[in-house]
C-alpha cells in the first residue's frame, strides 16, 4: 500500500475511535440522567461496557464427565472410536443445543453405516 493509503485507513480508524467514544459517553449522559446516582449509573455502564461481565465468561467444568465406552471394541479403528467418543461426550452434556442434538443425530447415522 502506498503513504495515501495507509494515511486513509488511519483516519478511518481514528473517526472510527471518535465515534465509538462519543456513543459511550452518550450513552453515560442518559443514564445519568435517568437514574441520578453516580453509583448506580457507574453499575448500569459496568453492566453494559464491561468486558469481564458474568456473560462474556466461559463456563467452568467442575466435574470431568466420565464416557461409558461398554459398547466399543477393544481393536476397532481410530476413526469409529474418536467417533463414538465424540458421540459421548455431546450425549453427556447437561445442556444441548439445537446444534449438538444436530451432531448427536449426525454422528449415530455415521456408526450406523460403519458397523
Amino acid at each position: 500500500m502506498d503513504n495515501f493509503q495507509v494515511l486513509v485507513f488511519r483516519l478511518f480508524e481514528f473517526f472510527v475511535t471518535v465515534i465509538s467514544n462519543l456513543f459511550s459517553i452518550i450513552v453515560y449522559i442518559v443514564i445519568r440522567l435517568e437514574t441520578k446516582s453516580p453509583e448506580k449509573t457507574k453499575k448500569i455502564y459496568s453492566l453494559i461496557y464491561d468486558n469481564n461481565s458474568k456473560s462474556s465468561k466461559k463456563p467452568v467444568i467442575k466435574k470431568v464427565a466420565k464416557f461409558d465406552n461398554t459398547n466399543t471394541e477393544e481393536d476397532c479403528d481410530p476413526k469409529k472410536q474418536s467417533i463414538i467418543d465424540s458421540l459421548n461426550y455431546l450425549k453427556s452434556k447437561p445442556n444441548k443445543t439445537k446444534q449438538d442434538k444436530e451432531s448427536i443425530y449426525s454422528l449415530e447415522m455415521i456408526l450406523k453405516n460403519l458397523k
